[in-house]
């Protein structure tokens, strides 16, 4: 019975071995987040849970493409839009997890596509 459970034990920790140590860490929260709207225009709508994740050895998704440059933050957010064709991520909820950053919200969206209209102001012509 004793070897059964040492058995048991060293299966267990090869697992775990095998598996990774790396946990699950909340690094933000965030009611409203967008890589390509620079403001939140009220109303939005909300969509779909959804859940992404964003390796460091994963496609660029941000504009720059200069590596120097890159924020996991960004990069999963531009995946997570982009993927999911969403105006904006709503209650997002930022992890990272060894090399990997994930985002878990809800998809937004303009209401009636009101999201990147100007504000209505007319602009006074010069004569």
């Amino acid at each position: 019975m004793k070897s059964f459970i040492s058995q048991i034990v060293a299966i267990l920790g090869l697992a775990a071995l095998t598996t990774g140590c790396c946990t699950k860490t909340l690094v933000l929260q965030s009611p409203v987040v967008s890589m390509t709207k620079a403001e939140a225009r009220s109303p939005l709508k909300e969509g779909k849970e959804i859940s992404t994740k964003w390796c460091t050895d994963d496609q660029q998704y941000s504009s720059s493409g200069d590596e120097s440059e890159l924020g996991l933050i960004d990069e999963v957010t531009a995946k997570a839009q982009k993927e999911n064709k969403a105006d904006y991520l709503m209650n997002a909820r930022f992890f990272q997890s060894c090399n990997y950053m994930i985002v878990e919200a809800n998809a937004g969206f303009a209401k009636g596509g009101g999201g990147g209209k100007s504000s209505g102001k007319k602009s006074k012509s010069r004569k």
